[in-house]
């Protein structure tokens, strides 16, 4: 089934803690339309640098053999590691960006303006 844009529509979405290559590597050998690598709650703060190291390795190469779509799950603005966060995801191969804990209008605004400069 196609949308009329002829993309296929999102019917199964996983996510995975980005800091774990097991986790990772088991998540791209599926068969999801879309993989959301989070950056957040599944990781540690101890490990969040770590984590957006290997994000970034992935996105900058399309992963072989997964043809879905790839999401990252960031950081709260409120936490201060939101930025640091895109600074290391932002590349051709992201589709999206999950915002949780989002308290507004203004929220987006902030994560639209970091994206785009």
């Amino acid at each position: 089934m196609q949308t009329q844009t002829g993309q296929r529509p999102i019917r199964s979405i996983l996510f995975v803690p980005a800091d774990s290559e097991k986790k990772i590597a088991k998540g791209l050998g599926t068969r999801a339309d879309a993989i959301v690598f989070d950056l957040e709650d599944s990781v540690m703060p101890a490990r969040k640098s770590e984590a957006r190291r290997m994000m970034a390795q992935i996105l900058a190469h399309r992963p072989e053999g997964y043809a879905g779509q790839l999401w990252v799950r960031i950081n709260p603005l409120s936490t201060g590691m939101a930025i640091e966060d895109l600074c290391a995801v932002l590349t051709p191969n992201l589709h999206g960006i999950i915002l949780p804990k989002c308290t507004g209008p203004q929220d987006v605004t902030t994560v639209l303006s970091q994206m785009t400069q």
